[in-house]
């Protein structure tokens, strides 16, 4: 069972696969002690799911912008470079508003469902070493309980 598909509906997700990944990582460890890390970069709804799965640890990282119009004005500037299309029956302004009412949702749902434990804001996408070092620190909380 896929816990994600891509876009293209060639590339999935599955519980085995984490698994299997974490157990390479694991055999490929110097360090006895430290439990394998695997990163699953994922949306809400897989988030939903892989908490669901039984035999894994979670360590939920929120990563996301500081205030929604942070948000608003990088869907923005995903409507005007086109990664984000416009429906035929709608406008800019209504696909815009549209995506940020998902945020938002997401947003509440990240606050209230008490499965991410850390958030990692996200300000500068050009700059990733921060978020990367934020990122190692929730890894180390993950061995040290």
């Amino acid at each position: 069972e896929f816990l994600s598909v891509d876009s293209t509906g060639r590339y999935g997700l599955t519980q085995q696969a984490i698994l299997d990944a974490a157990e390479t990582a694991n055999d490929n460890s110097n360090d006895d002690s430290a439990a394998p890390i695997v990163v699953v970069d994922a949306d809400v709804e897989l988030a939903k799911k892989l908490v669901r799965q039984s035999g894994l640890r979670l360590v939920g990282v929120w990563v996301g912008l500081g205030s929604v119009a942070e948000f608003e004005q990088r869907v923005e500037n995903m409507i005007d470079n086109s990664e984000i299309p416009i429906e035929e029956d709608e406008t800019k302004q209504s696909t815009l508003r549209s995506k940020i009412r998902e945020i938002v949702k997401e947003i509440e749902f990240g606050i209230s469902s008490g499965i991410f434990e850390f958030t990692i804001l996200n300000d500068d996408p050009s700059n990733t070493d921060k978020s990367l070092r934020q990122l190692r620190e929730a890894a180390k909380y993950v061995n040290s309980e």
